[in-house]
Parts: C-alpha cells; sequence; structure tokens
C-alpha cells in the first residue's frame, strides 16, 4: 500500500518523469491480483473443499495445499514489490537530483 502512495506522490510531482510512476503502477498490479487471488479465491475453494471432504486425512492434505499455495503467491509478491521499491529509489533519487540542478 505504501508503494502506490510513493508512485502517486512521485506521479504528481510537475518534474518527476511520468514513466516513474506509471511503470511501478504496472509492476505492482500482478502482485495486488496475486494477494487477492491467494486470500479471497483460495479462502474460498479450502472452505468448500473442507466442508465436502470425507475423511480427515482429506482435510488436512487440501488445508496444506491451500496454505502452500498463498504462501507463495505472497512470496512473489514479496519479490515483485522489492523490485517496485528499487525502481522507484531509484526514478526519485534521479528526479531529485535532476531538480535541484
Amino acid at each position: 500500500m505504501a508503494l502506490f502512495f510513493w508512485a502517486r506522490w512521485l506521479r504528481r510531482r510537475t518534474t518527476a518523469p511520468r514513466y516513474g510512476a506509471w511503470t511501478a503502477y504496472a509492476l505492482l498490479a500482478p502482485g495486488v491480483g496475486m494477494t487477492i487471488d491467494g486470500l479471497v479465491v483460495h479462502g474460498f475453494v479450502l472452505v468448500g473443499a473442507i466442508g465436502s471432504a470425507a475423511s480427515p486425512a482429506d482435510r488436512s492434505r487440501i488445508l496444506a495445499n491451500g496454505i502452500s499455495e498463498v504462501i507463495w503467491n505472497q512470496a512473489v509478491t514479496t519479490i515483485i514489490d522489492v523490485i517496485v521499491t528499487f525502481w522507484l529509489l531509484l526514478v526519485t533519487w534521479r528526479w531529485h537530483w535532476t531538480a535541484k540542478r
């Protein structure tokens, strides 16, 4: 969420390059999509699958697979967030020193 505010702040600077904020938005969109997919979609699938599973072993297997998918989604989202953070640092740093001249 903070990265969206940072990109928005950078976009509102009149002398800042426009490609910086828009690239950040484009890179953050898949991360947000994966978070929504992991928390909402997999959550509803898990609740439905666990309710219809016959044995406790099936329930635990379904739950473990769902948790594993959500954890991997969040790991990829974290990597994307780190890349966007470095991108915004670079663009803000370049804009800051260019504007001072």
